[in-house]
C-alpha cells in the first residue's frame, strides 16, 4: 500500500446493479486509491417505457443521497467478495440527452455543483478513468493529473445505442484523455487509429472464488438434470448468441444435456429440445456451484461486428473452475491459455464437444480432479489483481 493514498474518480455504470469489469477493477484499487465513483450517466437515451422511467426516478432519488461510502450498498445479488464499495459514490444529476448542446451545459453545472460538495477532489490531485464515451464534455469540467477511458465493448454496437452519436462520443473522449486502455485486441487496433497511446489488457477473474469449486463440491438450489453428461452456458441468452448452433448441436447429441443459466433477452426465441433446459437467472454468487454441475461449458457467440471485439470474462471463470470450453471462433480467446477449443462451424462444434467430453470418460474421481486443477492453473496469473496492478503502472 502506498504511504499516502491517491484520488480516483471513476465514470463506471451503477455501483452494484449488475457486475461489470470497471467495478471488479475499482474494487482491487481500492487500498491505493481513494475511489470516488460516479453512476452511470447514461449512454442510450431513455424512452417512454415504464422501465426507463422508473429508472430515472430511482436515479433521482439516488442523487439526493450524500456522496459518501454509506450509500454504496451492494445489490441483493452482488457475490461476497465483492460487497467492498467506493469510499464516495455520487449519483449525477444528468440529463440523459447528451447529444443536445443545451443539455450538455445543464448537465456540466450540475455536474460541478456536485462536485463542489467532495472537498477531497478540491484539495488534492487526483486521476480520471472513465467506461462511459459520453462523459467526454464533463471531463472538461474536471482537472485530473492525468485521465484514462478504459474500453470494454464496441459501444456503437451495442443494441438499443444510435451508433453514429456514439461514434462520435469516442472520439471527443479520445481527444481528451491521456491514455486509453481497451480489453481485447481488435478495440485496440480500431482505437490506435485515433489515440497514439492504446494499451491492451484484457479481462481478468475471481480465481478463487470460481477454483473453490474445487475444491468443496456443492448441489445448487435447485436440481439440475443427471443425464448424460452436462454441456453448459452461463450469461445472457440474448442477439449475440448462434441459437441455430446450440439447436444442431443439441440434436446431434441426444444423449447429452444441455444447460443454460442466465436471463433472456427480450423478444429471443429459444430453441427447445428434451436434452435443453433453461434455468434462468440466478444469483451471482451462485454461479460457481452452477458450473460445477457442467462437465464442459460453452460459448456458442454468433458471428457479428461485436462479438468480433468481444473478450468474455466467463472464458477464464469456466477455465478457473477447472472446466475445458468450446467456442465459436473470436479473436478475443486466441491469447487465453488452456483448454480452449476454437471452432469455425457448426461440424467443428459438435466434434469439439465430443472431443473434450472424451476426455472425462476414463477419469476416476481423483484423475479428473488432477485434469481439472491442470485446466484451472493458467488462470492464476489472469487475475483482477493482476489487471488492477497493470492499470495503477499506466496511471502512474
Amino acid at each position: 500500500m502506498t504511504t499516502q493514498q491517491q484520488h480516483l474518480l471513476f465514470f463506471g455504470e451503477d455501483w452494484g446493479r449488475h457486475p461489470s469489469t470497471a467495478q471488479y477493477l475499482a474494487l482491487e484499487l481500492l487500498d491505493d486509491y481513494t475511489v470516488t465513483w460516479v453512476n452511470s450517466i447514461g449512454l442510450r437515451e431513455p424512452s417512454l417505457s415504464k422501465a426507463d422511467l422508473n429508472r430515472v426516478l430511482g436515479k433521482i432519488q439516488r442523487g439526493k443521497a450524500p456522496a459518501a461510502s454509506d450509500t454504496a450498498q451492494p445489490a441483493k445479488n452482488t457475490a461476497a467478495a465483492e460487497v467492498r464499495a467506493p469510499q464516495h459514490l455520487v449519483s449525477p444529476w444528468i440529463v440523459p440527452f447528451h447529444r443536445f448542446t443545451t443539455i450538455q451545459r445543464l448537465n456540466s453545472a450540475l455536474f460541478r455543483r456536485q462536485l463542489g460538495q467532495l472537498p477531497h477532489l478540491q484539495s488534492s490531485p487526483y486521476s480520471v478513468v472513465t467506461a462511459n464515451p459520453a462523459s467526454y464534455y464533463l471531463l472538461d469540467q474536471l482537472s485530473p493529473t492525468n485521465s484514462l477511458y478504459y474500453c470494454a465493448d464496441k459501444y456503437a454496437q451495442i443494441a438499443g445505442l444510435n451508433p453514429t452519436l456514439v461514434d462520435r462520443f469516442e472520439r471527443e473522449l479520445l481527444q481528451r484523455v491521456d491514455t486509453v486502455v481497451a480489453t481485447s485486441q481488435p478495440l485496440v487496433d480500431d482505437l490506435s487509429k485515433h489515440h497514439n497511446n492504446v494499451h491492451y489488457l484484457p479481462h481478468g477473474v475471481d480465481f478463487a472464488r470460481f477454483n473453490s469449486t474445487l475444491e468443496v463440491p456443492s448441489a445448487p438450489a435447485t436440481p439440475l438434470p443427471q443425464k448424460g453428461s452436462t454441456i453448459g452456458f452461463i450469461g445472457l441468452l440474448g442477439e449475440h448468441i448462434d441459437f441455430e448452433l446450440i439447436a444442431a448441436s443439441a440434436a446431434a447429441l441426444p444423449d447429452q444435456q444441455f444447460l443454460f443459466v442466465g436471463p433472456v433477452e427480450a423478444g429471443v426465441t429459444l430453441p427447445q429440445a428434451a436434452n435443453i433446459e433453461y434455468l434462468g437467472a440466478v444469483p451471482q454468487q451462485e454461479l460457481p456451484r452452477y458450473i460445477a454441475r457442467m462437465d464442459v461449458c460453452t460459448l456458442p457467440y454468433a458471428r457479428s461486428e461485436r462479438n468480433h471485439y468481444a473478450n468474455p470474462t466467463k472464458v477464464r471463470e469456466y477455465l478457473a473452475a477447472g472446466r475445458a470450453v468450446v467456442a465459436t471462433r473470436q479473436p478475443g480467446l486466441l491469447d487465453i491459455a488452456g483448454a480452449v477449443s476454437v471452432v469455425d462451424d457448426t461440424q467443428g462444434y459438435i466434434a469439439a464437444l465430443t472431443t473434450r467430453l472424451g476426455e472425462l470418460v476414463e477419469l476416476d474421481d481423483s484423475a479428473l480432479r488432477g485434469h481439472q486443477h491442470a485446466i484451472a492453473a493458467p488462470m492464476q496469473a489472469e487475475t483482477w489483481q493482476a489487471r488492477a496492478q497493470a492499470l495503477r503502472g499506466l496511471l502512474a
